[in-house]
């Protein structure tokens, strides 16, 4: 099959999931001086090591954020994201264009500033639709999914977006990897395995879960290791993500696949993705776990 004919199967795949989709707003029902904890352990899944942070509150605001280095999403590695901004926990985020100039690919907003409006129409060459994502707006409601153009107007004028979105990161592929309970990616034979990074939320808006799979996606030997594999499909990233949210949305994956606790890699990176070495590849965000006063962060780690 030509790349071409592949590009166009690409295509079409991703706008039937955005169509079919489109997004979602689940309100998080805030309570006043609640505690927010953090629950991090080691899992497996499909005999991969993977790292697990399940994160219980009702007010986004404090402890949801979008990082990026600067405007022009230059490079940074997400340890390097989570020392800086403290947070207590951290993984990779967005997709992005260059290994070594960086640039968020689609909408990017971080503390409410607008970093990268959204893609008009699909980057073929990395699968990638610009609006759909994960964020938080300024009424601690999620959102997710595939939302309407906010324009270069918008940016250059600072005004606020229509959904007065506070955080958001466009996710990878067709973005979408669980929908209302339900796993939607389309092709479940696929064996195109991979590390992961995924975010959900639940139908309550109560649990945010963050999950992250080693691997090294184009590594042809194996290693004494059996926990370091090629990594999942994305059809056992959404059943895995199923186990534990209601709504899912993929993110950058690869070699970028990162988690980081209290400053600290806590995975097996592999930066160049054809071989084992541990090494962790800058990117252009990263998500962040940390209280910014709102309410009380208890974390709990499991490894």
């Amino acid at each position: 099959m030509s790349l071409r004919a592949i590009g166009l199967i690409v295509f079409l795949l991703v706008h039937i999931i955005k169509a079919q989709y489109g997004h979602v707003i689940i309100p998080s029902k805030p309570s006043p001086n609640e505690r927010i904890k953090v629950h991090s352990e080691k899992i497996y899944l499909q005999n991969q090591q993977a790292y697990l942070a399940i994160v219980t509150g009702s007010i986004p605001q404090s402890y949801f954020h979008v990082l990026v280095k600067d405007s022009d999403c230059s490079l940074e590695k997400t340890s390097t994201f989570a020392r800086n901004n403290k947070c207590q926990y951290a993984i990779n985020a967005g997709p992005f264009h260059s290994y070594t100039k960086g640039g968020c690919v689609g909408l990017t907003i971080s503390n409410g500033t607008i970093i990268q409006e959204m893609m008009h129409g699909t980057n073929l060459s990395i699968g990638v639709d610009g609006d759909v994502g994960f964020g938080i707006t300024d009424n601690n409601d999620w959102i997710l999914g595939s939302l309407n153009s906010i324009t270069a107007q918008q940016k250059e004028k600072g005004e606020r977006n229509r959904f007065n979105l506070q955080q958001f990161v466009t996710g990878l592929n067709a973005g979408w990897l669980v929908y209302n309970s339900t796993n939607v990616i389309l092709n479940p034979e696929s064996q195109d395995r991979a590390p992961r990074t995924a975010v959900g939320v639940d139908r309550d808006g109560q649990r945010l879960v963050l999950l992250q799979v080693d691997g090294c996606e184009h590594c042809i030997w194996k290693t004494s290791s059996s926990r370091i594999g090629r990594g999942l499909t994305l059809h056992e990233m959404a059943v895995a993500m199923k186990g534990y949210v209601d709504y899912a949305i993929n993110l950058d994956g690869g070699g970028s696949s990162t988690s980081v606790d209290d400053g600290t890699v806590i995975n097996h990176p592999t930066c160049m993705d054809y071989v084992r070495y541990k090494c962790e590849r800058p990117v252009a965000s990263a998500i962040c776990i940390r209280d910014t006063g709102m309410g009380k962060i208890d974390t709990l780690t499991a490894v």
